[in-house]
């Protein structure tokens, strides 16, 4: 099998945990809008061009999916718990320095192709300003 970095090990032992704060409050009527990491299966990731996929593995683009998940939904948590008008479910936008802070490859050719294969898988959307930024579709 494909080899697993220490980063991409510890978001996946996070992510499979998905968090009790995304749980409902005690006497919450209503359960919260919890996300599920939408991963790319082998077959998507063979349907990309190389020159799309090019240095990336399966294993890094689906622990970018599956962090960027849990981001999603600590913040609707959050907005949720401190009433900040949840209304839009749309995702914030990560600039590329925090997720390098973070330990994820998304600079250079290597981390390109995460983002440009995930883009093109249709999972992220990729900011126009400068500096970058990276956020996950939802829908």
């Amino acid at each position: 099998g494909e080899e697993v970095s220490p980063v991409v090990g510890k978001v996946l032992a996070l992510s499979s945990k998905i968090d009790a704060a995304s749980a409902p409050a005690e006497g919450s009527d209503a359960a919260p809008a919890t996300l599920l990491p939408a991963t790319v299966d082998e077959s998507e990731f063979q349907s990309l061009s190389n020159s799309v996929r090019g240095r990336s593995k399966l294993s890094s683009l689906n622990a970018l999916v599956l962090h960027l998940t849990s981001l999603h939904n600590h913040t609707l948590a959050y907005k949720k718990t401190y009433g900040l008008g949840s209304k839009s479910h749309a995702s914030t936008f990560y600039t590329l320095k925090e997720l390098e802070k973070q330990g994820f490859k998304v600079t250079g050719a290597t981390g390109t192709s995460i983002l440009r294969s995930l883009e093109n898988l249709g999972r992220i959307e990729l900011s126009k300003k400068e500096g970058g930024g990276v956020r996950l579709l939802t829908a």
